[in-house]
């Protein structure tokens, strides 16, 4: 395909991820990794601006740990240790609560149908004859390279599978799939993250989803209940995830906040129910 076409199909793409809605909904989260196995029901709230709340909850949806990021700040409150921890939203703390080392801008765009897009020089593209576009970006970090497959579904373009590679092969690959109409968008059902690096794999699907709701600043905050420890939040980064793009999110209007921040859900305060679910 020639340049000008391969650079539209880079645009949507880029538009795609820009174009980060409020949302909440109810994920179903089976994580696979050399430690061993974590499924359950995650309660998932996003915004523009990297703001992004994940509530893991119990059989008896009481929460087990919550993270919560306001653009910059990352807290997490996790019930079973009676711990809070602190610290800056780096992918490698967010990637510690979510399985996959992704920053929590680039988490709110692929949880919404986005796909992360590799820092690159130059694009091409071809149309697959089973019935979808493959682009091909060349990274501006030596050896770095991703493929992208977009599909048309109900009219509309929408990535559907990315591999990300280095010279030493596969980085990150990810399926969608599952795609329904969500307001004005086609969001994903269904998603499979893998990272081979950390023999890490994660699951998604949204059992439920709102796009275009209303959400109090709040919720990208935690607040410690009595008597757990603060700790700072540390890690070793393991992927060089600074290859890529950072979606220029639109300007971020502050909503409408319902007071000081309560106590965590499970320590008496109704912030679940006040986010809609």
């Amino acid at each position: 395909m020639g340049a000008d076409s391969t650079s539209a199909l880079v645009d949507l793409l880029r538009a795609r991820n820009q174009a980060q809605p409020t949302a909440r909904g109810e994920l179903q989260v089976d994580h696979f990794a050399p430690e061993g196995r974590i499924a359950g029901k995650v309660y998932a709230f996003s915004a523009a601006g990297g703001r992004l709340r994940l509530e893991a909850v119990s059989p008896l949806d009481t929460p087990v740990r919550t993270m919560a990021v306001d653009g910059e700040h990352l807290s997490i409150v996790d019930q079973e240790s009676r711990r809070c921890l602190e610290g800056r939203a780096d992918p490698c703390l967010v990637g510690q609560a979510v399985g996959v080392e992704l920053s929590a801008v680039q988490v709110a765009t692929t949880l919404t149908g986005g796909i992360p897009i590799l820092r690159h020089q130059d694009a091409t593209s071809r149309w697959n004859e089973c019935g979808w576009y493959e682009v091909e970006l060349r990274g501006e970090a030596e050896g770095w390279s991703e493929r992208i497959r977009l599909a048309p579904i109900d009219g509309r373009l929408v990535p559907v599978h990315a591999v990300i590679r280095d010279r030493d092969g596969v980085v990150l690959e990810m399926d969608l799939a599952g795609h329904a109409p969500a307001g004005d968008l086609i969001v994903a059902r269904r998603m499979v993250i893998r990272m081979p690096r950390s023999e890490a794999e994660l699951r998604v699907e949204w059992r439920h989803i709102e796009v275009g709701v209303e959400l109090p600043d709040r919720a990208w905050r935690t607040t410690c209940p009595a008597g757990f420890t603060v700790e700072p939040a540390t890690c070793n980064p393991s992927t060089p995830l600074s290859v890529l793009e950072e979606p220029a999110p639109p300007p971020v209007e502050p909503a409408p906040d319902a007071g000081p921040p309560d106590a965590e859900p499970g320590a008496g305060s109704d912030l679940t129910e006040e986010l809609g679910l």
